[in-house]
């Protein structure tokens, strides 16, 4: 019995693969390669978005600083309620 297999299997190395085997395996490569791809670009604009708040984060602060001398000297009232407004 074992001997049917073997020859079977030798006799059949010459064997065509058959016609839907290159169109099934671009098509598995087309949508592996394009996951690949969109996780790639969806990962990039999750960083350029963090940049984004982390720059405008900053910029709040420096504005802050830079308007701080300004508010102190303008301001019209010294009770605890207008210092403690943060507007």
């Amino acid at each position: 019995m074992p001997s049917t297999f073997l020859a079977a299997a030798t006799s059949d190395a010459t064997a065509v693969a058959p016609v839907w085997l290159p169109l099934v395996m671009q098509l598995a490569t087309a949508l592996i390669g394009g996951s690949i791809a969109a996780t790639f670009i969806s990962h990039l604009q999750a960083s350029a978005e963090k940049r984004r708040e982390r720059y405008a984060e900053a910029v709040a602060c420096l504005v802050g600083w830079v308007e701080y001398p300004y508010r102190v000297r303008r301001r019209v009232n010294d009770e605890r309620k207008w210092l403690n407004r943060g507007d």
